[in-house]
């Protein structure tokens, strides 16, 4: 099953970006998901 969430390698890490959190927000209600302590961080590009 494909969620339709992107995707950004960084130092050969798969990570989801930070504007991917209204598609997430949507997918915890929609499979009745709560947000246990999940903390979105930006991400450093170096």
């Amino acid at each position: 099953m494909r969620l339709g969430l992107k995707t950004l390698k960084t130092s050969g890490v798969y990570v989801i970006p930070n504007e991917e959190e209204p598609k997430l927000q949507a997918l915890y209600k929609r499979y009745g998901i709560e947000e246990a302590g999940f903390v979105f961080e930006p991400i450093c590009a170096d």
